[in-house]
């Protein structure tokens, strides 16, 4: 039996009257369900009760039944997550061929000693002059990264249309990747590998400057004109050696960010980004691996350095490459493979550490 809207509302109102009685005992319809159970809402602006119009809509709703998943419509490209770029190997020179079954890497160095003798009468004697030796050696270690198909996972992909294996290869290589940034940015002291951002000044003799020398610091709140005096001390001890001029500096991006906005003085028309790029001629990049890396790891560090090998150099003698996959229980196993040795640094005097908030 079908019921017209207008005797729909009209039942619904006498539910309603019903349900406000003292005592509601009143049963309707063939499957006699107590009006106390009933509850009632309004729908566009007319009283229904649940059961009243489920029953009817059982009765005469002919719609084609559709699943969820029917009216989902998927967008063909996937959006994978993003992660930072790996900047390491753009800020750090590239080392030398390196073969990539050294387990170690050695240079030597020679450093002269001695001084001429201002001749009078052709018959004293002449001083020699010594030439020290030194050899340096750096560690290199492995990095490996595996990724394993399951023959399920083959057959799901397949039915799905997905390549989930180049996907799985692809985050492999990438974990190789960032492993290799790490390394190179902040070193391993376990496997005896140091990092360009992390290299400390009784190990390697880099210079630092910070707030408890003679920085002024903040770099996030400091003026430009005490910016400015803070990068000219820095730039000093490289020119009092009279060997190294920094031709690069490196800061992390909140610095960058404040530098490009703020004026060198008022009314300039110099950003003191525009200020430090061309008058000290330096070229200034920024590195969020930086936020963090002063010497007590909770704010920022700047990094003026000689961009040339004879400085510093990265050790990599194997880049990522992918061995042959091998049947491993139910799938195949592929493994990622690198070697990395992180920096390589001959003369620490062509870097300087400026620590602006220790």
């Amino acid at each position: 039996m079908s019921m017209t809207p207008q005797e729909i509302a009209q039942l619904a109102l006498e539910v309603v009257q019903q349900a406000q009685s003292p005592v509601p005992t009143t049963r309707i319809d063939a499957k006699s369900v107590p009006i106390v159970q009933w509850a009632t809402h309004f729908v566009d602006h007319r009283l229904y009760d649940d059961h009243v119009l489920a029953a009817h809509l059982q009765r005469t709703d002919t719609t084609t039944a559709l699943f969820e998943q029917q009216l989902e419509a998927v967008l063909s490209k996937s959006y994978d997550k993003k992660y930072a770029d790996l900047k390491a190997r753009s800020f750090i020179p590239s080392g030398p061929g390196i073969p990539t079954g050294a387990e170690t890497v050695s240079s030597y160095g020679y450093d002269i000693n001695g001084e001429a003798t201002i001749l009078a009468g052709y018959g004293e004697d002449v001083r020699r002059v010594d030439i020290d030796g030194v050899k340096s050696t750096w560690n290199i270690v492995g990095i490996a990264a595996a990724w394993m198909l399951t023959v399920q996972q083959a057959r799901g992909a397949t039915m799905a249309g997905v390549d989930i294996d180049a996907k799985g290869l692809m985050a492999a290589r990438r974990v190789i990747a960032r492993k290799i940034d790490d390394l190179l940015t902040e070193g391993n002291a376990d496997v005896g590998v140091d990092g360009f951002a992390a290299l400390t000044t009784g190990s390697t003799g880099v210079m630092i400057e910070n707030k408890t020398g003679d920085l002024t610091g903040d770099w996030l709140t400091a003026t430009a004109a005490n910016t400015l005096a803070d990068i000219d001390i820095c730039l000093a001890n490289f020119s009092s050696a009279s060997i190294w001029v920094p031709t690069d500096l490196l800061v992390d991006p909140s610095v960058y960010t404040r530098w490009r906005s703020l004026q060198k003085s008022t009314g300039s028309d110099y950003t003191l980004l525009d200020w430090i790029s061309e008058k000290y001629e330096l070229n200034v990049s920024q590195w969020n691996r930086l936020a963090t890396a002063d010497s007590a790891g909770t704010a920022g560090r700047a990094i003026f350095y000689a961009k040339t090998d004879e400085v510093v150099s990265s050790i990599i003698s194997q880049e990522p490459e992918q061995l042959p996959s091998v049947w491993k229980g139910l799938g195949w196993e592929t493994i990622m493979h690198a070697r990395c040795g992180g920096v390589r640094v001959e003369n620490p005097n062509g870097i300087l550490y400026a620590d602006y908030s220790v």
